[in-house]
């Protein structure tokens, strides 16, 4: 018998057990440096924001900032500042007296195309089909009411 087949491969000590099934643990509370980023970041869309200086607010180096940040969210610092902004977009698209191009401005894209592409990536549709297919009777609604027609 090889020494292989004797002995049952353990995993690696620096990986984490395979999460597949139903885990018995309780979910660890976020900490609080991590919740104080997200509230951060979902009440400021400034195009500034960066992982660095998210980091030293919190007086944390840039790397345990991000390494925190994934080991509680499941997402990068990139990824979860994109999720705030692109909600906060879907909800600004309620509003149909706001242009695309000033709702991408608001949410810190610094450019209509990378807006649109980045909500077409989230949402399945542009931010103009998005906004016409939930608040379609909305819109034409105000447009009859301004004297538009399509």
């Amino acid at each position: 018998m090889s020494r292989k087949a004797a002995h049952p491969a353990q995993p690696p000590l620096h990986r984490k057990p395979n999460k597949a099934g139903p885990s018995h643990r309780k979910p660890l509370p976020i900490d609080a440096r991590i919740q104080g980023a997200l509230e951060i970041m979902r009440s400021t869309c400034e195009a500034s924001l960066t992982a660095s200086g998210m980091a030293a607010r919190l007086g944390l180096s840039r790397s345990r900032f991000e390494h925190l940040l994934h080991e509680q969210t499941g997402k990068t610092f990139g990824g979860t500042l994109s999720d705030f902004r692109l909600a906060k977009a879907r909800a600004l698209l309620a509003d149909c007296t706001r242009r695309i191009k000033e709702i991408a401005s608001l949410c810190a894209y610094s450019s209509t195309a990378g807006f649109t592409k980045a909500f077409r990536r989230r949402f399945g549709k542009s931010p103009s089909n998005y906004r016409r297919s939930t608040f379609g009777q909305e819109i034409a609604h105000r447009d009859s009411e301004l004297g538009l027609k399509h």
